[in-house]
């Protein structure tokens, strides 16, 4: 319906474009036809000369052929049987015989040189519910694209609506499908996260912690040590964790060697410490050789079998201050003596050994753990079986819907290339022609295609039921905070900056605390009875195992002096006391 031809000339262009019609869908077609074409063939079944009636020699049925394709069809029809199969459903081989006028083997011949470059499926089934076909339970060919095409509209048939969400759903949607909601959807955080590039310093701060009530730094050592996680860099102070059997999955396929042009390619073979890799890299100082793997961690290079080195460097700098400090100072005490005449090759040899540096001796190398190289030991060169990649590919989804739940363009903006929506939409689709997922619109204002679990639907009745209270670091991955969503009013305004933290009521945004707590909009009634449980998140940074505040200190409440604020009585009630105009609590 709605698609017949209109008039005499369409008609003449359809034909031309099958290339050959054959005589029962050639009767099935007109006898659809909308007046117009139909007088149009009454009076002229060749309309005007533009179409014929030709059997093949040896042909079961002849076809309506157009005056283009009239001598191809006589001398050499099979040519063309790719694009004809391009307006065909499955189709048996003895169809194609009959129709190309052909012997079954012919057929078969030209089906199987299609197969091998791709463009034909054989060994179709066509499973018929409710009666009987001929073809039923023989085996068919079919053209890819429209055995594609057909899979994704039966699916379609089959599958029970899923209504769309509005666009605010999406934040309890992802807070319950990554755990910061307790929930059965959600797994361990570093398998759920896996691959995610954050700020170095949140992970043990907001993310961990949020998802993991009693977390410790213990719960995450203790999963590096036993060899089933490991940590790596993912741009400057920047890292990502990975269970090793998905770090394939999360890593670019063509990571190199550390320390690129040094000596000895297999050095990292055995993890080695600080003084082990100093020796290594030759004479550089100290601040050098801290420099380099530092910045051969940052690449995803360089890993170590403890996150101890993180957390030293986000405490006291990933370069010291002091080691800084000291360089300088030596670089301009050799300025000075060259200056004077002095040789600084030969300083004055001290009597004894100051107890500031025989102390800092003591305290261990200036970066502790042992140090091992994440390069791939035979690196993807475009040579691997076709297979192979595309079941990485499949993997990666899979890794992508754990977290996401939902894969669309908009969610995948934030995760590295090798997980990026542009290389994984061809895996996306074919696993949605496998029923592993589903299309749909499942939420407003993503202007993108959105797949899912077929279970959707039941993750979403979560989502809507969620009515609690739950925050979230601006940076943490579930966080709306710059996502570009049409109806979503807590995204794009927000930034994603890690001094900031968002707390939600079921889908509602109630309030913001900027610059670490400095600021402070809530946008709930100071009458609200859920006030204080709504503020609690404010003293989280003094009571969790990763923060680093002596105190915390709010300035401004809705643009207000923070002490005069209305809401300075639930403050005071969480242990803020005021400060001039400020609420502090220490």
């Amino acid at each position: 319906p709605l698609w017949t031809p209109a008039d005499a000339l369409t008609l003449g262009e359809w034909v031309k474009e099958r290339i050959a019609i054959p005589l029962d869908e050639w009767e099935t077609l007109a006898a659809a036809l909308g007046a117009e074409p139909r007088e149009a063939l009454a009076s002229d079944p060749t309309l005007g000369g533009r179409i014929a009636l030709i059997r093949r020699e040896g042909a079961g049925l002849p076809a309506m052929v157009h005056r283009e394709w009239a001598a191809l069809w006589k001398q050499e029809a099979l040519t063309r049987l790719g694009p004809w199969l391009r307006f065909e459903g499955p189709v048996s081989i003895a169809r194609i015989a009959a129709v190309f006028g052909v012997t079954v083997a012919e057929a078969a011949g030209a089906a199987d040189a299609l197969a091998e470059s791709g463009d034909l499926v054989t060994d179709v089934t066509l499973a018929v519910s409710g009666g009987t076909a001929e073809t039923a339970g023989e085996a068919l060919v079919c053209d890819r694209e429209n055995l594609e095409l057909l899979l994704r509209l039966g699916r379609k048939k089959r599958r029970s609506a899923v209504p769309e969400r509005p666009a605010a759903l999406i934040v309890p949607y992802l807070a319950l499908r990554q755990g910061i909601i307790p929930g059965p959807a959600a797994g361990e955080p570093w398998s759920v996260l896996a691959g995610y590039p954050a700020p170095a310093a949140l992970w043990e701060s907001d993310i961990f912690p949020v998802r993991l009530a009693a977390y410790t730094p213990e719960t995450l050592d203790r999963e590096l040590e036993q060899g089933r996680l490991l940590w790596y860099g993912a741009g400057r102070e920047r890292i990502a964790f990975a269970p090793l059997a998905d770090l394939d999955l999360c890593m670019a396929d063509s990571r190199q060697p550390p320390f690129a042009g040094a000596e000895g390619a297999f050095f990292f073979d055995t993890p080695r410490d600080f003084w082990e890799i100093r020796d290594y890299l030759g004479p550089d100082d100290t601040l050098t050789v801290l420099r380099k793997l530092w910045n051969e961690v940052w690449k995803g290079i360089l890993s170590a079998d403890s996150f101890e080195p993180v957390r030293r460097g986000i405490a006291q700098g990933f370069i010291p201050k002091e080691l800084v400090r000291g360089a300088e100072e030596i670089a301009a005490a050799g300025t000075i003596a060259a200056r004077f005449g002095v040789n600084p090759a030969l300083p004055r040899v001290p009597r004894r050994i100051p107890r500031a540096l025989r102390d800092r001796w003591r305290a261990g190398p200036p970066l502790p753990g042992r140090w091992f190289s994440l390069a791939a030991d035979d690196p993807l060169d475009g040579s691997e079986d076709a297979l192979d990649g595309e079941e990485l590919d499949r993997r990666r989804v899979r890794l992508l819907l754990r977290r996401w739940g939902v894969l669309a363009r908009p969610l995948l903006e934030r995760e590295e290339p090798c997980l990026s929506w542009g290389r994984l939409l061809p895996a996306i689709r074919r696993l949605e022609l496998a029923g592993e997922l589903t299309a749909g619109r499942f939420f407003a204002g993503i202007d993108s295609l959105q797949f899912a679990s077929p279970d959707i639907g039941r993750e979403l009745e979560a989502a809507e039921n969620f009515t609690g209270i739950y925050w979230m670091n601006a940076a943490d991955p579930a966080s709306p905070a710059g996502l570009r969503l049409g109806g979503l009013d807590a995204g794009a305004e927000l930034s994603r900056l890690p001094g900031a933290r968002l707390c939600f009521r079921g889908a509602a945004l109630i309030a913001v605390s900027g610059r670490n707590g400095r600021d402070l909009r809530i946008s709930i009634p100071p009458e609200d009875s859920g006030q204080e449980e709504a503020l609690g998140f404010l003293t989280y940074p003094r009571s969790c195992s990763g923060g680093r505040h002596k105190k915390i200190l709010i300035e401004t409440i809705n643009g207000v002096s923070a002490a005069q604020s209305p809401y300075a009585d639930a403050l005071r009630a969480l242990g803020f006391l005021p400060d001039r105009s400020q609420l502090v609590l220490w």
